[in-house]
This record gives C-alpha cells, sequence and structure tokens, in this order.
C-alpha cells in the first residue's frame, strides 16, 4: 500500500472542484442578483444612484444563499466526471484511501461554510439594513408626496373598505394632525323603492388628532403612531401598500398581501405609546441570543431563536452538502456530467429545504423548539451521507 500524503492527488482534485465551485458561483449569483434586480426596478421607486448602490449589497446577500448551492453542484460534477472515468478507481488502485480523495471537499467545504458563518453572521444582516434604508428613503418620499397632496386637496387616500385622511402633513417632521381612518363595511342594495340605493356601512372609525411616522415592525415599513387611546386599536396594526398612489391592504401578523403591491407597506399604529420595533434580521448574529432573552413577548423570543439557529444552519450547510455531494456522485457514476449532480439536488429538494421550512414554521410558532427544528434538514442530510459513504467504502 502506497503511504505518505498524496499531494498530486490532493492538488488535482482541488482544483477540480475550485474551478468547478467558482465559475458555478459567479453564474448563479449573477441570475439571482439579475432577476431581483428586476424585481427592485419593477416594485421600488430608485434612481439610477440608488438603483447602482443596491445591486452589490444585493449580491452580498445573495450569495449567502447562492454559496451552498454551488458547494453542492461543483463537488457533484467534479467528483462525478473523475469517478465516471475512473479516475476515482485509478487512485484507488494505487493505494490512495477515500478519505484522502474527499478531503479536497471537504477542506474547501469547511472554507466555504467559514465564509457563509461569516455573510450570515454579520455581512448580510449590514447589507439588509443598508438596503432597507434605501428603500425606507424612496418609500418615505413617496409616503410625503401623497401625504402632502391629500392634505393640501382634503381627498382620502382609499383602498377597498379603508380609507385615510388627514388635515395636514410635515414632511419634514413626519407628523400629522386630523387623523381619521375608516373602516367601511360590503356595499349593501336596499330596494325599498323602485330605485335600489347602495348603502355602505362604517365599521370602525377613529380619529386621531396627532400622529406621527416612525419606522415599523414589518421590514421597509413606517409606523404612523397616533397620539390617542383607542382600545380597540391598541398595539395593533392597520397597514397599507403605496402603489402607484394607491393603498393596498397588508397583514403584518402573516407577513402576507391581500392584495400585490409594489412598494413595502406603511402601518399605522394606533397605540397609545408606540413600541420600538427591533428587525432581528438586521442584528448580528453573536447580537441574537440576548434580544431573545430579554424580549417580553413569547412569538418574539421564538422568532428571534428561530432567526439565529437559521443562520447557524445556513451558515454550515456547505460543508453538510459536500458530504452529500461527493459520496452520491461517486455511487451514481452517471455518464453525462450534469446529470451527476440530480440525486444531491433530488436530497437537497426533497428533504434538506422542506425540513428546513418545517422546522422555521414550527419554531417561529412555537409548536418546536427552535434549535431542533433548524437542526433537523442537516441531521436528515448528515444521515444520507453516512448511507452513501457506507456503500462507497464497501465496494
Amino acid at each position: 500500500m502506497r503511504r505518505g500524503i498524496p499531494t498530486t492527488a490532493l492538488r488535482y482534485i482541488s482544483a477540480e472542484f475550485l474551478k468547478t465551485l467558482a465559475l458555478t458561483l459567479i453564474v448563479v449569483t449573477a441570475l439571482w442578483v439579475f432577476v431581483g434586480a428586476l424585481q427592485l426596478l419593477r416594485k421600488q421607486y430608485m434612481g439610477p444612484g440608488e438603483f447602482l448602490t443596491v445591486v452589490p449589497l444585493l449580491a452580498i446577500v445573495t450569495l449567502a444563499y447562492t454559496l451552498p448551492m454551488a458547494v453542492l453542484f461543483g463537488a457533484s460534477v467534479s467528483y462525478g466526471r473523475m469517478s465516471f472515468e475512473n479516475e476515482i478507481r485509478a487512485m484507488e488502485w494505487n493505494g490512495i484511501h477515500f478519505g484522502w480523495i474527499a478531503l479536497p471537499a471537504v477542506v474547501i467545504a469547511l472554507a466555504a461554510s467559514c465564509l457563509a458563518l461569516c455573510l450570515t453572521g454579520n455581512i448580510v444582516p449590514m447589507a439588509k439594513a443598508r438596503m432597507d434604508g434605501i428603500v425606507r428613503k424612496n418609500l418615505a418620499d413617496t409616503i410625503n408626496r401623497q401625504f402632502i397632496k391629500a392634505a393640501q386637496e382634503g381627498q382620502s387616500l382609499s383602498m377597498g373598505r379603508l380609507s385615510v385622511s388627514l388635515e395636514s402633513y410635515d414632511a419634514a417632521t413626519g407628523t400629522m394632525t386630523g387623523l381619521i381612518i375608516i373602516q367601511s363595511g360590503p356595499v349593501k342594495v336596499e330596494s325599498t323603492s323602485s330605485t335600489p340605493v347602495e348603502r355602505i356601512e362604517v365599521l370602525r372609525r377613529v380619529d386621531a388628532p396627532s400622529a406621527r411616522m416612525v419606522q415599523g415592525r414589518v421590514p421597509g415599513a413606517w409606523v404612523f403612531g397616533a397620539d390617542t387611546t383607542v382600545a380597540a386599536f391598541d398595539h395593533k396594526y392597520v397597514s397599507f401598500i403605496f402603489n402607484d398612489g394607491r393603498l393596498t391592504e397588508y397583514d403584518p401578523k402573516h407577513n402576507g398581501m391581500r392584495v400585490a403591491g409594489g412598494a413595502p407597506p406603511v402601518a399605522i399604529d394606533l397605540s397609545e405609546d408606540p413600541k420600538t420595533e427591533v428587525e432581528v434580521d438586521h442584528l448580528p448574529l453573536l447580537a441574537i441570543p440576548s434580544f431573545a432573552r430579554s424580549a417580553a413577548d413569547a412569538p418574539d423570543r421564538q422568532s428571534a431563536w428561530t432567526e439565529f439557529y437559521e443562520r447557524l444552519t445556513l451558515g454550515i450547510s456547505p460543508l453538510f452538502f459536500a458530504l452529500l455531494a461527493v459520496p452520491m456522485a461517486l455511487v451514481a457514476r452517471w455518464k453525462h456530467t450534469l446529470t451527476s449532480f440530480l440525486p444531491s439536488l433530488l436530497v437537497v429538494m426533497m428533504v434538506y429545504y422542506p425540513l428546513h421550512i418545517w422546522g422555521k414554521v414550527l419554531g417561529r410558532s412555537g409548536s418546536l423548539d427552535p434549535m431542533w427544528g433548524m437542526f433537523m434538514g442537516n441531521a436528515a442530510i448528515l444521515v444520507i451521507s453516512a448511507l452513501a459513504i457506507v456503500k462507497v467504502a464497501r465496494r
């Protein structure tokens, strides 16, 4: 049996893996950034300078998600090609153990995991905060124009059964006076006479002598905190989305739009003492545990811990993806190079991400401990990888 470190084989495998990984990462990230940039242009109000500022930030955010898939693709394709062309068998016949053959992938994936942890832990939150700041600034400009126009012309901004009107609005300070919010019921047609008459019932009306605009709970949102006590609306949000001058209703509790709109939502907080909201996805990784322990509400704690463990699992996913891709590619030994990516991809798409999403939902709802929920996908990948490694070792 050959002894010593097979440096030539290690360099060759590392070069093949890195070449495929780098090319894949560049192409996939560029495509995601391109699609994301088109979405920004379509949905947000941005000038050329702001758009050019957002694109690099979008690339940083995208990199945290494309890096694991690039590792998966790079390991599958490079090891799959070497396996089909019997290069792996030749190395084994020359006394090179499977551990040495898999070592380059493990080391490179470990480095990719360290990079991914840095991205998800600190760099991506800063990029998201910067992007949201740019979006909020443009949204604030849009809100200012709409509210100044509404105050000057005495018109209400309405969408469906909701309408908002105000007497005056100071764009510099974000303060307003005479804020009125009306929620109307469905239109009823009364036919008591020969001519049917439409009647609209006012379900709720809130009059706020003064209000102010502050940053809101929903990412990209602004909140109007009314200086009045309204029991029915205490610490509740009535939210909207501005879309070409229209107001579109938004549900911040479930983070979903009832009607698809353009810009991020505008929330109106009618509580007496509007709470200062902290966006967990803008916090550094190591700051999340202290925030979670200090959170007064259980949903906020669950959400914070879920965010913490989600970042950890996404950060270490490149290593787990490499541990899966290498033995799966050697077991498959399919003729076409690109098809060697399919077995690992099917496992990731059918097992890892469904478990990841399921764990995230259960973790946020409090039905499952966030740590166990977010690590379910990694544990499943590890089990499948171990089975594939055993099969490779026995051949």
